[in-house]
């Protein structure tokens, strides 16, 4: 999507900004409290139809099932959403 994304950034930085608090709420569940989200986002592309794509959350946890981290999947789904 032409972002510079740079290591060690806060991934919440690279939210839409009208979408930051609504991240920051999902990032929230899922590592104080190990809940798995799912949900589908548009994303506006410069000079071409807006991408959907469904995001899934999930706690990442160590050996001892503390959570650690959260594991994100984001799954192109445009082409599929068009149809239904």
């Amino acid at each position: 999507f032409g972002i510079d994304v740079q290591k060690g950034a806060c991934i919440i930085d690279y939210a839409q900004p009208e979408r930051r608090e609504i991240v920051r709420g999902i990032y929230d569940r899922v590592i104080h409290h190990g809940e798995t989200f799912e949900t589908d986002i548009t994303i506006p592309v410069k000079n071409g139809q807006p991408k959907v794509f469904h995001l899934s959350y999930k706690a990442a946890r160590n050996q001892q099932r503390d959570v650690v981290g959260a594991f994100v999947t984001a799954r192109d789904v445009t082409e599929i959403r068009a149809t239904t």
